[in-house]
């Protein structure tokens, strides 16, 4: 009589399929380094598209390498319907060589294609403004421009304490700077003019968002003062310091250092320092950022005289496509 043998290959498979089923139920994600409940992650969100992939992959690269081992990064890549799939297993790479992160790519282009370029600005500015319905399972997030560099771990960020807004971010002197344009195109008002952020660094408290209708009325304010009057001169940052008015929490400069900022300037006679920070809050960012922002047309990878120039080129060396970022940025490689 002869006994079939049983596939312990096929039974360790079933099996394993089913466990990854009921923690997806139980809402347990498996990283490299053990079982971690969804609410233990950090939910991080980037934009990107096929211009940018590379930026985005040195920024994710300074996150990753800089980040507290024993704290699991969930990160979201908001991108455009049309990017090229090699460029999305570029993306999701990294998982691989760092044990505490999940990357998941989002394409939402197609499904928002009223918001289109917009003079300089690309249509991938207007996807953080669509994070509280795409990340409809999420109750807070982070959100970080690409053009930017991680120094340290950000969980002590993420656990500010933001019930009572709807976003936390930086001023950076922005609305100080154009006052007299901001008032005459957007009738901004004063309160909003002081306190105005840039949009690099978000932290989203999509719970509260979503309770009171705010997506919407980003929506209405982009269809009105970016497609038919054109009046707003930073189309997602002006709509949000506007719709959010008044429930804008202001965070410390280290943790989005804008390259654009006027650091030689003594404290006492910087006017834009003065106007949206402590001298302390300023000594610390200046000294100690945690995350630097490449803000305005200075890139890293497309000018020689940019600020923090070698801190970018160390991390993209560092990276897995350290070979093909330098051949096609080989004029300003360091």
């Amino acid at each position: 009589m002869n006994i079939k043998k049983p596939n312990f290959k096929v039974s360790i498979c079933v099996l394993s399929t089913l466990l990854a089923v009921i923690l997806g139920v139980l809402g347990i994600t498996v990283y490299k380094n053990g079982f971690r409940a969804v609410n233990e992650e950090i939910p991080i969100v980037m934009s990107t598209d096929d211009r940018y992939v590379y930026p985005t992959i040195v920024c994710m690269t300074s996150l990753l390498e800089n980040s507290d081992k024993d704290k699991n990064y969930k990160i979201y890549i908001l991108v455009p319907g049309d990017i090229s799939e090699d460029n999305i297993k570029k993306l999701a790479s990294l998982q691989a060589k760092y044990k505490n992160c999940h990357i998941e790519t989002r394409k939402i282009g197609d499904n928002y294609d009223e918001y289109q370029s917009y003079r300089y600005f690309t249509k991938a500015i207007f996807f953080r403004l669509k994070i509280p319905s795409v990340l409809a399972q999420e109750k807070k997030c982070l959100y970080i421009d690409t053009d930017t560099i991680i120094t340290g771990d950000l969980s002590e960020l993420y656990e500010t304490d933001i019930s009572n807004y709807y976003i936390a971010g930086i001023p950076d002197g922005t609305g100080i700077s154009y006052e007299k344009r901001l008032k005459e195109s957007l009738n901004m008002s004063d309160n909003t003019i002081r306190n105005y952020i840039n949009s690099g660094v978000l932290l989203w408290n999509l719970e509260k968002v979503r309770q009171d209708n705010i997506e919407e009325k980003f929506d209405e304010f982009v269809q009105k003062n970016v497609f038919e009057t054109k009046r707003a001169l930073f189309p997602d940052q002006d709509c949000i310091n506007m719709v959010c008015e008044g429930k804008i929490l202001s965070l410390p400069l280290k943790y989005n250092l804008g390259v654009q900022i006027k650091a030689h300037i003594e404290y006492e006679n910087n006017r834009i320092a003065k106007a949206c920070f402590s001298k302390e809050d300023w000594e610390e960012g200046i000294n100690n950022p945690v995350i630097i922002h490449y803000t305005s047309n200075r890139k890293p990878w497309r000018c020689l005289k940019c600020p923090y120039i070698d801190l970018w080129w160390r991390y993209a060396n560092g990276s897995d496509f350290a070979n093909e970022i330098g051949e096609k940025y080989y004029r300003y490689k360091k």
